[in-house]
């Protein structure tokens, strides 16, 4: 962050009001929610000891996305990078002179505010891509490397996810398929809109193996398993792009499936990453981020020995956003906390009879 604002005589400085709430980074953090767009509010501090030679001051605000990446080419490295601004807003704030161009000593204060436009997205602070949401305060003085200049980054979450209330149920979705042509499975999310540090319950039922299959009778053994979630990166400039994923999650489980004929299912409960290690989905012109959330499995019947496994794997595209204002009050809502989970926690529910439902009808469906 730059930062020339100024020396022992004199400085200026921001501050933005967060109710002394401070997210990543240590910088002062704003909601934005669908009912509630994002309103920054703060000032510009200006104190001096004695009078100097001065104009005014200029602030600027700045929400924009970048890219930023380096490519090698035999023994020739390119540099690329894009910039995409979202908004932008200046302010010009005038300050009392002693006589022209001469500012007198003491302290004075300007008052801005910004509401942001609708749906903006969440800041982000990769080490290519990143959104962040910038204020500059500029005083002019009489040679230009004398200005007193300082910039304050604000970290928004602005979060997709509408009041929790009964007249706002999120849509379950199932993704249903056959393994192996012959094992009917059904994982299940709550919702695939994803919060940083939700804890994020995730079904995975299997049915008994169908009837016509040569498996039919046997168990479903789980030799081991393991919950990822990548992110995918796709960068832009006006000379090229870049693509790269990186895995965010990894969470083993090898321990405490059931094994039965009859079917059986399980919910294990994982917690997200937070931000900034989990940014969330962004789509801009230079950066774009996408989520998708994988359970693999090896799994073999009773009868099958450890060597002979294959493998299971359900991908689920989901979309990350920002978590809600913490203990907010909604007029006329009563909100209802969600008992505290611990992660790794799992629901094992008693194993079900054979079910019709579930059978050689069900379609293989991907994410």
């Amino acid at each position: 962050m730059f930062d020339r604002s100024g020396d022992s005589d004199k400085n200026i400085s921001i501050h933005v009001e967060s109710r002394n709430q401070h997210g990543p980074l240590g910088l002062p953090v704003i909601y934005s929610t669908p009912e509630v767009p994002a309103v920054i509010r703060g000032y510009v501090e200006l104190n001096s000891t004695k009078e100097f030679k001065g104009k005014d001051i200029s602030l600027q605000f700045l929400a924009k996305a970048r890219s930023h990446w380096t490519q090698q080419y035999g023994q020739t490295t390119v540099t690329y990078s894009g910039k995409h601004i979202l908004m932008e807003k200046e302010f010009d704030m005038k300050l009392d002179h002693i006589r022209p161009g001469v500012i007198g000593p003491g302290q004075t204060r300007c008052n801005f505010e910004v509401t942001l436009l609708p749906s903006m997205p969440s800041s982000v602070k990769g080490r290519h891509g990143r959104m962040s949401y910038c204020f500059t305060a500029t005083l002019e003085r009489s040679f230009p490397h004398r200005d007193m200049i300082v910039e304050a980054d604000v970290w928004l979450y602005s979060s997709s996810l509408p009041i929790p209330s009964p007249l706002n149920p999120t849509t379950v979705k199932d993704y249903r398929g056959l393994w192996n042509d012959c094992l009917p499975y059904t994982c299940t999310l709550k919702s695939d809109t994803l919060y940083q540090g939700q804890t994020v319950p995730i079904t995975i039922q299997f049915a008994p193996f169908i009837a016509n299959c040569r498996l039919y009778g046997q168990e479903v053994v789980v030799v081991s398993a393991t919950v990822k979630l990548k992110q995918y990166q796709q960068l832009y400039s006006t000379r090229g792009s870049d693509k790269s994923k990186k895995e965010l999650l990894t969470v083993h489980v090898n321990t405490g499936w059931p094994s039965t004929v009859k079917g059986w299912e399980r919910t294990l409960m994982v917690i997200m990453p937070e931000a900034p290690i989990l940014s969330a989905t962004i789509h801009t012109n230079v950066v774009i981020k996408t989520h998708i959330l994988k359970v693999i499995m090896m799994l073999r019947t009773n009868t099958q020995t450890d060597r002979q496994a294959k493998e299971f794997r359900v991908e689920m595209l989901v979309t990350i956003t920002a978590p809600r204002p913490p203990l907010e009050q909604v007029p006329g809502i009563e909100l209802e906390l969600p008992p505290p989970i611990d992660a790794i926690a799992d629901i094992l529910p008693p194993p079900y009879d054979d079910q019709p439902g579930m059978s050689s009808s069900v379609s293989d469906t991907k994410c």
